[in-house]
């Protein structure tokens, strides 16, 4: 019988803990920022532009909104590789989905930081 190291055996660097773990601290960091601007909302209603204006024109809301988004980027790259990796079986195609998220997250993120500072 040969015995295989434990890595070989289940097929992963990490054995799914360090993903585990980076799934709930982003989704952690996104319920944080709902939570917190739903609170914002509620306190101040804003109703017109200038009220609105006044909100997200500071560098903590920016700061959290970038960081909420970096988030959800992280999050959403890691789901999309546990459905590539168990589902797209061809080699080829695999990398090519994943090149192609890869490109469409870090496009979104600089997109992001465009937005938010009005560049």
């Amino acid at each position: 019988m040969v015995n295989l190291p434990p890595r070989a055996v289940a097929g992963a660097k990490h054995h799914g803990s360090y993903e585990w773990l980076l799934q709930r601290f982003t989704a952690a960091i996104m319920a944080i920022y709902t939570l917190g601007m739903i609170s914002l909302l509620m306190i101040r209603q804003p109703d017109g532009y200038s009220e609105w204006v006044a909100i997200t024109d500071n560098n903590t809301w920016r700061f959290g909104t970038l960081l909420t988004l970096l988030s959800l980027f992280v999050h959403a790259w890691q789901g999309v590789l546990d459905i590539l990796n168990d589902y797209i079986k061809p080699l080829a195609l695999r990398k090519a989905l994943k090149l192609a998220t890869l490109l469409a997250l870090v496009w979104y993120a600089v997109w992001s930081v465009l937005i938010l500072w009005k560049l």
